[in-house]
């Protein structure tokens, strides 16, 4: 089916759309529930004000995004009271992020790496991280 240049409203209830593509439209408002879109790839996409609820996110990808302003809140690696979902072999990378003026809140960062990473300024529960890295490397 090719719908083009076209304003439609379209509903698609138990049906098999793999392999479909969307190119040049506009389709705000769009929502998917209970839906496997495995592989699912967006390029040059607006997603502002986009919502993801209760979602396997796994092996997520996010290249060259902007996200200010955006909030990621109860994310782990499994639900700990199911007994049925298995805790995913890999660990959460961030490369080349901006999280300057940002906040952690209530967050697990048990055995978390900083790798070249700029700290200045950073400050964890009070205390100024790279300030207490001076003093301990030089003795006092």
């Amino acid at each position: 089916m090719r719908i083009e240049q076209e304003m439609k409203q379209v509903t698609v209830v138990q049906s098999n759309v793999s392999g479909s593509s969307f190119t040049d439209v506009m389709a705000e408002d769009l929502k998917f529930k209970n839906c496997n879109v495995a592989r699912i790839s967006f390029n040059d996409v607006n997603m502002t004000a986009a919502c993801i609820v209760d979602a396997n996110l796994s092996e997520l990808v996010i290249d060259g995004a902007q996200w200010g302003g955006a909030e990621l809140r109860y994310i782990g690696y499994s639900n700990s009271d199911d007994p049925a979902v298995q805790k995913h072999p890999n660990a959460v990378k961030m490369t080349g992020c901006d999280l300057s003026h940002g906040t952690l809140a209530d967050c697990n960062l048990s055995n978390a790496n900083l790798v070249n990473c700029d700290i200045t300024g950073l400050t964890i529960n009070g205390v100024r991280i790279d300030e207490l890295l001076k003093k301990v490397q030089s003795g006092n």
